[in-house]
């Protein structure tokens, strides 16, 4: 999978959620890239996976926009 969804993904919990949890996510998932991308490359489909699974197992108060 391209690189670009990856760091969308990211960018979307850094801005969305929290920087904190996006770190706390990456630190937590086992990635094939030590939860390091860059928007160019290609990752496993699993990776992406992963974290969008450890996503949705977080307790997240969003705001109402």
């Amino acid at each position: 999978m391209l690189g670009i969804i990856f760091t969308n993904l990211v960018e979307m919990i850094e801005t969305r959620v929290s920087y904190e949890m996006a770190d706390e996510i990456l630190q937590e998932a086992n990635l094939s890239s030590d939860g390091i991308f860059t928007s160019v490359g290609h990752y496993p489909l699993e990776d992406v996976v992963e974290i969008v699974t450890l996503l949705s197992k977080k307790p997240i108060f969003l705001p109402m926009i």
